[in-house]
């Protein structure tokens, strides 16, 4: 197999620190239900019943957060830039099957107003195939510009 020109790999921080955070969360609240439950705090049963409940609830959302946030973790994977395709977590396109690739800038209309715009816009790299398929890399998680120029510089040689 060939070697690859460029490797970008996905930036993970945010998913990280939700990932660690929740599931410390959802251990905390795991463990507080358990020590409810047992007449650890010595409130009576109603009390314990109601207090269990929501520690429960609290832990179910915890490591719902916990478990798609290391889910994401693994569905955004590098993308490498060989001498005559790229490839990225959506599959492997060759120079010549690529129609078009832009980075566009991806405007949240308000919900309060559809008519303007949220503040933080993202902008994201798409890779559009001639089949129609599109690869899609946001600015969250990848350093689209470098992928941009790298790409540009790789087409231009091939």
């Amino acid at each position: 197999m060939k070697e690859p020109i460029f490797t970008a790999q996905p930036i993970h921080s945010a998913d990280q620190w939700s990932f660690w955070i929740a599931a410390a969360v959802a251990v905390m609240a795991l463990l507080a239900m358990w020590k409810v439950l047992n007449g650890g705090f010595g409130l009576e049963r109603n009390r314990a019943k109601v207090i269990s409940m929501l520690l429960f609830f609290a832990f179910m959302i915890a490591a719902s957060t916990a478990f798609f946030s290391f889910w994401s973790m693994r569905k955004t994977g590098p993308v490498r830039i060989y001498a005559d395709a790229i490839e990225t977590p959506y599959g492997k396109v060759a120079f010549e099957d690529i129609a078009d690739a832009r980075i566009e800038t991806i405007r949240r209309p308000s919900l309060v107003d559809p008519a303007q715009n949220r503040e933080k816009n993202v902008k994201a790299l798409v890779i559009e195939e001639r089949n129609r398929k599109i690869h899609y890399l946001s600015e969250k998680n990848y350093d689209i510009n470098e992928i941009m120029s790298r790409l540009k510089a790789a087409v231009d040689a091939d």
